[in-house]
């Protein structure tokens, strides 16, 4: 940690002295703290030159196995436990069509289990486009049965988000299946995206977003 900050360290003071540096990473947290300019490759070829938000979402968009509110994923029967299928949705009658923060969003997943399996667990990661992890949540967190033997067969089952928790935004979401702590039998990085919008109303959409990826409203108490 303490060469890494170093290194970083060396790179604000040589770029601030006027000076190019050409940065090559997959860490678009680093990328996006260090560069004003970003280039993706792909064959040798330059795809995308722009600001690295846009480089780091046009990216992510390209390589995520995913990228959209649905994902579908064809069964591995070599694998103890697959993912078969995964959706984003709002918990929401006015707005079915949107992901609102005023409601409440659901994370549904279909998964199989090909043969017994113990200690074994279903894990679910919201980030942001920058890889920022937001939260986890496993099926075994408030559930602690669901670690003893599971029988083969086709489960389903969902998550919600409660409302007001996200702020506006990019997310994404990684679904692993695997023992905690040891090994993964499959990992599905960014299965599902998905976009957060504010509805404020009788006023429309408010486009001024506020910074953090929470927005949680908190009350404050004058004494």
């Amino acid at each position: 940690a303490a060469f890494q900050k170093k290194c970083l360290g060396k790179m604000d003071e040589v770029s601030s002295a006027g000076k190019t540096i050409l940065f090559v990473s997959h860490n678009m947290r680093a990328v996006a703290r260090l560069c004003n300019r970003a280039l993706l490759l792909h064959d040798g070829i330059v795809k995308i030159d722009s600001a690295p938000p846009e480089t780091i979402k046009d990216y992510l968009d390209i390589t995520l196995i995913g990228g959209g509110n649905k994902f579908h994923k064809q069964h591995d029967p070599n694998l103890p436990m697959c993912l078969l299928e995964a959706e984003v949705e709002s918990v929401s009658d006015e707005h079915p069509e949107l992901i609102v923060r005023e409601n409440d969003i659901r994370i549904r997943v279909k998964f199989c289990v090909n043969r017994k399996v113990e200690s074994a667990h279903l894990y679910a990661s919201i980030l942001t486009p920058d890889e920022i992890v937001v939260f986890g949540t496993g099926d075994s967190d408030i559930n602690p049965e669901v670690l003893e033997e599971r029988e083969p067969g086709t489960y389903e089952c969902y998550f919600d988000i409660p409302k007001k928790i996200l702020n506006e935004g990019d997310y994404y979401v990684n679904i692993s299946l695997g023992v905690p702590y040891k090994y993964n039998y499959q990992e599905n990085n960014g299965a599902l995206k998905f976009s957060i919008v504010h509805v404020d109303h009788g006023k429309g959409f408010i486009h001024n977003k506020r910074l953090g990826t929470n927005y949680i409203e908190i009350p404050w108490f004058y004494i």
